[in-house]
C-alpha cells in the first residue's frame, strides 16, 4: 500500500501485489490508527502536565503499528533475549530470502514470510535455542486461524491475552506486546516491563505502580479521548494522533535516549573509532620497526661477512640492573669489555652477565661504532644494539592491529544495523 495525502488531510492509497483492496484498506488504517480519532488529542496535554511536556518535547510523533498479530508474535519470538539491532537484523534477512517481494514505483520491498514459510525452518541462521520450534508452533497456529487479528480485537482483555499466551515462547510480556501494537488496544497500560512502570511514577510522582484506571480517574480526559467520535473515522482522519499509544510510549520514555538515537548513537562509534585508529598507529609503528630492522640485518649481513668486524679481547666486568626495556619488571645487565681497539661495553637481556667472570675471553662484533653481538664461552648472544632484536619488538606491536580490527567490525556492525543506515542502504538496493 503507497498513502499520500492531500492538502484537506485526505489520505489516499494504492494497492500493490495481488492484496484485495477491501482487505488491505481497514489494515491499513489500523496499522495508522487511522480507524481511532484522535483529534482531541492536542488537549490531553492541557489538562496532563506530563503528557503536555511530551507533546512539546515530540510534535506530530506517532507510532505505527505492526501489519498484524502474526507478524507481532514473530518478532516476540526472534527479538527474545537478544539486542533490538541483532533481532531487527534477523527479521530483514527473513523477510528478503523467505518473503513475498513487492514492487512500489520502482522500489523492491519485501514482506515477512507466511506461515507457510515458518512451518518449514528446520534451522535459521542466528536464531538460537527453541525459537525455531517457536516459530514452526507459531506457523501451525496462524494456519489453524488461532492469530486473527479481528478475531482477537475482539476478544476482551483477559481472554485476548490468555489466547496468546497459549502460542509457545509467548509469555506476559509478549501478549501485552501483541494487543497494545498489533490489536490496537486503547486506554490499557502494559504491566510486564519494570521500565515503563517506572517512567510512569516518576512522570507522575506516584510512590506505588501506577494504574490505568487511576490515572484516568486523576486526569479525566486522557481516558475519553479514545471515545471521541465514536471509533468512526473522523474528516480529518490524515491528521490524527493516536493519543494512547503516544501516553504508553512518550511517558515510559520521557527521560530515556531510545526515540533520539540519531543524537547518541554515533557517541560510542566515535569513541571505538579513536580507540581503533590509536591501536592501528602503534601496529604501524611496529610494521616500521619491522621494516627497518630487516633492513639493517641485510646490511649488517653485507657489511660484517664472516669475522670481518670482529674484535677480541677479555670480559673487565659486569653489572645487572632491572629495566622496562625488554618487558615491565625485567632486567639486564651491561658487561665491561677491554677489546684490542679500546674498552667498549654492550647491554645484554637477563642476568646473564654473571656467568661470564671478568678475565673471561670474549668477541665482540663492531658494525656502526655499536656492539651487537658477543661471543664467551657459554655462547654467542646480541646486545640490544642488535637489529634482530628490532624484529621481535616491531612483531610484537604490530599485534595491536587484531583490537583495531575488532573494534573497527563493532563500528561497521554498529553502523549497518542503525536504522538511518539500514534506511539509506535499503533505498540504494532499491535503486
Amino acid at each position: 500500500m503507497c498513502l499520500t495525502q492531500d492538502g484537506s488531510g485526505e489520505v489516499h492509497g494504492t494497492v500493490y501485489g495481488d492484496a484485495l483492496v477491501e482487505e488491505v484498506s481497514p489494515q491499513t488504517a489500523r496499522i495508522l490508527s487511522l480507524d481511532v480519532d484522535g483529534s482531541g488529542w492536542p488537549a490531553v496535554g492541557d489538562g496532563d502536565p506530563a503528557v503536555g511536556r511530551l507533546q512539546r518535547m515530540f510534535p506530530g510523533f506517532r507510532p505505527v503499528n505492526w501489519s498484524n498479530a502474526y507478524e507481532a508474535a514473530a518478532w516476540c519470538l526472534i527479538s527474545s533475549r537478544i539486542a533490538m539491532r541483532q533481532a531487527q537484523g534477523i527479521k530483514d534477512r527473513m523477510c528478503r530470502e523467505l518473503g513475498a517481494e513487492v514492487d512500489v514505483h520502482g522500489h523492491h520491498l519485501w514482506c515477512f514470510p507466511g506461515p507457510e514459510a515458518l512451518i518449514q525452518l528446520t534451522v535459521y541462521r542466528r536464531l538460537f535455542g527453541r525459537k525455531v520450534e517457536y516459530l514452526n508452533a507459531l506457523g501451525h497456529a496462524a494456519m489453524r486461524g488461532d492469530l486473527d487479528t479481528e478475531t482477537l480485537r475482539g476478544l476482551p482483555q483477559v481472554e485476548a491475552l490468555e489466547q496468546l499466551k497459549r502460542l509457545k515462547g509467548i509469555g506476559e510480556f509478549g501478549s501485552q506486546l501483541i494487543r497494545l501494537r498489533a490489536l490496537s488496544a486503547v486506554d490499557e497500560l502494559p504491566t510486564a516491563e519494570p521500565r515503563l512502570l517506572q517512567a510512569v511514577r516518576e512522570a507522575y510522582g506516584l510512590t506505588h505502580d501506577p494504574d490505568i484506571t487511576e490515572l484516568a480517574s486523576d486526569r479525566r480526559d486522557v481516558a475519553t479521548v479514545p471515545d471521541v467520535g465514536g471509533g468512526q473515522p473522523a474528516a480529518d482522519a490524515g491528521r490524527r494522533r493516536r493519543h494512547d499509544a503516544l501516553a504508553r510510549v512518550w511517558v515510559n520514555l520521557s527521560d530515556s535516549r531510545v526515540l533520539r538515537p540519531q543524537q547518541h548513537w554515533q557517541v560510542l562509534d566515535f569513541a571505538l573509532a579513536a580507540i581503533a585508529l590509536a591501536s592501528l598507529g602503534f601496529a604501524l609503528v611496529g610494521l616500521s620497526n619491522v621494516a627497518g630492522a630487516l633492513n639493517d640485518t641485510r646490511a649488517l649481513q653485507k657489511d660484517c661477512p664472516a669475522t670481518e668486524c670482529d674484535h677480541h679481547g677479555t670480559v673487565s666486568g659486569s653489572s645487572t640492573y632491572g629495566s622496562q626495556r625488554f618487558a615491565p619488571g625485567s632486567t639486564f645487565c651491561i658487561i665491561t669489555m677491554d677489546l684490542d681497539i679500546g674498552q667498549r661495553q654492550a647491554a645484554l637481556a637477563g642476568t646473564v652477565c654473571r656467568q661470564i667472570p671478568p678475565g673471561s675471553p670474549i668477541d665482540a662484533t663492531i658494525w656502526r661504532g655499536s656492539v651487537v653481538v658477543v661471543k664467551t664461552a657459554i655462547g654467542t648472544m646480541g646486545t640490544a644494539n642488535n637489529p634482530g632484536g628490532g624484529v621481535g619488538v616491531g612483531l610484537f606491536r604490530m599485534l595491536a592491529i587484531l583490537p583495531a580490527l575488532l573494534l573497527v567490525a563493532m563500528i561497521h556492525v554498529d553502523i549497518a544495523n542503525h536504522r538511518v543506515v539500514r534506511r539509506i542502504r535499503g533505498r540504494l538496493l532499491a535503486s
